[in-house]
């Protein structure tokens, strides 16, 4: 995790950064979970993360922490030149999206901090499952932000992001390239046409210029 470089890419399966609302659904359910709390509800919301899976960087916090403070170092120039870009590139949540750190200059960083997903062949998510991570990027960002303030043992968030693309639902490939400084990410499909699933047509999702 240094700098020195053009663009810096992070690998990891799952998403570091969430949609918002779900990641601090996620991180009141670790709250929920803890030592602190008394036994009945501590068994029982660690039966519920266990069984709807939240095994997300947002499920626990710690960890999370560290590696933001890590990414921000990197994009502050405390480990070498910063990059323009840090780019988290993931996949394994059946959506693909793109989300981005909405003012990274205010803490000192110079690199723009952002999120790749891209899911390629998954198991389609049921409409009602659809609209509900859709909802998690919008509509109950700011509910679930000031539970997670009022929830005892929710860390602050101090570097907030937004999706800013998707999410897509197809069965995408995504591509990253960099041409001239720039990164562009690509998500493309293939669509059947007239039958013949043996000759998909290619057609492009989004293209997104960072």
């Amino acid at each position: 995790m240094t700098g020195d470089l053009d663009h810096l890419f992070i690998g990891t399966s799952i998403p570091f950064l969430l949609p918002p609302g779900l990641h601090d659904a996620e991180a009141i359910s670790e709250s929920l979970a803890g030592p602190h709390r008394s036994g009945p509800v501590r068994r029982g919301t660690e039966a519920l993360r266990q069984t709807v899976d939240l095994e997300h960087w947002g499920a626990f916090q710690s960890g999370f922490v560290e590696v933001f403070e890590l990414v921000m170092s990197v994009a502050r120039g405390e480990r070498g030149h910063p990059p323009a870009t840090v780019t988290f590139l993931s996949g394994d949540v059946h959506h693909s999206y793109v989300a981005e750190v909405t003012d990274p200059a205010s803490h000192g960083a110079r690199s723009r901090i952002v999120q790749a997903v891209c899911s390629p062949i998954r198991n389609p998510m049921p409409r009602g499952i659809r609209v509900l991570m859709s909802q998690m990027a919008k509509g109950p960002v700011r509910p679930m932000r000031w539970l997670a303030v009022r929830t005892k043992g929710v860390p602050h968030l101090r570097y907030p992001w937004e999706l800013t693309h998707g999410p897509w639902f197809d069965n995408n490939l995504a591509v990253a390239e960099i041409h001239d400084g720039h990164l562009t990410l690509r998500w493309v499909t293939g669509d059947v046409v007239d039958g013949d699933d043996t000759h998909p047509r290619l057609r492009v999702v989004s293209t997104v210029e960072v």
